[in-house]
C-alpha cells in the first residue's frame, strides 16, 4: 500500500465528517413551514431556463439536465426543498 492510498482514505474520511456536520446543522436550522419567505438565490441562477419551483412536502423532485437552447441548464433552475432532502 501506498502513502497516495493513506492520504485518499484520510481525505474521504475528513470530507466525510464535514458533510455529516454540516448536515446535522442544517436539520436543526429549522423547518420548511417555519421558512416561508422565499430563500436569496444565487445571482448566477438568474436569468437561466425555467422557473422556480417549490417542491416542499414532496416526496420525489425531478430536475431535467440538458435543458436550455445550448443544452447547458437545468430546469427547474431555482428548486426549493425541505430541509435535509
Amino acid at each position: 500500500m501506498s502513502t497516495d492510498d493513506v492520504s485518499r482514505r484520510a481525505f474521504i474520511r475528513t470530507a466525510g465528517g464535514a458533510t455529516a456536520a454540516a448536515g446535522a446543522t442544517a436539520v436543526t436550522s429549522g423547518t420548511a413551514a417555519a421558512q416561508e419567505a422565499e430563500p436569496a438565490w444565487p445571482s448566477g441562477a438568474e436569468g437561466n431556463v425555467g422557473s422556480y419551483q417549490d417542491a416542499r412536502g414532496q416526496d420525489s423532485v425531478t430536475v431535467s439536465v440538458g435543458a436550455g437552447d445550448q443544452g447547458l441548464a437545468f430546469d427547474p433552475t431555482l428548486l426549493w426543498v425541505d430541509t435535509g432532502t
